[in-house]
This record gives C-alpha cells, structure tokens and sequence, in this order.
C-alpha cells in the first residue's frame, strides 16, 4: 500500500508540476507578445512623428520662429492624439531640445561629452 501511495503521490506531483510550469510559460509568452505588440505599435508612432514635415523643416531650420511654433503644435497634438507619449520631443543632433510636450523642457540640452558622443554614435551608425 505503501508502495502504491508512492507512485500515486509521485505521479500526482510531477504532473502538478508540468501543468505549472505549462501555466507560467503560457502567461509569460503572453505578456511578451503583448510587450513586443507595444514596442511594434509605438516605433510605428516615433517613426512617423520623425518623418514628419514638421519635425524635418525645424530641424533644417531650427532658428525659424514660424518652423518651431508649428513643430510645437504638431507635437503638442501629435501626443494628445496617440495618448501614449510623454516627454515626446524634436531636439537637435547635438540634443538640444526645440519642441516638447512639457514647455519646461524646451531649450535643453540632454547630453553632453561623452554621454553625447555615445549617442551620436549610435544614431549615425543607423
């Protein structure tokens, strides 16, 4: 009887276990596709917000008073229809900020020395 209660008790816990296991894959594979939807979705927004008029005839001309109230506005609006973004912005190569969703930012600079060239890097490697 011993014997049979064993294998019983062994067999229960093994397959308690598997379908354990099995659960918090299913979960954690879930919330990762969920994850990377979101990842996806959000480069799609960033991308666009880019390649904007706005953002690229500011960046041609960032001292042009007209080019940065309309890349303000756009930006402005931009956020509020995704809903999604805070601390969207357009800033320089050299990360100067000339448009963002808090106004507190505007005129910033977020990087500097090697941090800077660090980043640089990396978008110039793109």
């Amino acid at each position: 009887m011993t014997l049979l209660w064993l294998v019983v008790s062994t067999n229960v816990a093994s397959m308690v276990k598997r379908d354990i296991t099995n659960q918090m894959t299913d979960a954690v594979e879930s919330r990762a596709a969920i994850i990377n939807e979101y990842v996806l979705s959000a480069e799609e927004y960033m991308t666009a917000f880019a390649l904007s008029r706005e953002a690229r005839d500011l960046l041609l001309n960032p001292g042009d008073p007209q080019l940065l109230e309309q890349a303000q506005k756009y930006t402005e609006n931009f956020a509020t229809v995704k809903g999604v973004f805070e601390g969207l912005y357009i800033a320089t190569p050299d990360t100067h900020v000339l448009t963002h969703t808090s106004k507190g930012a505007i005129g910033m600079t977020t990087r500097s020395g090697d941090s800077l060239r660090s980043f640089q890097n990396t978008i110039l490697a793109k």
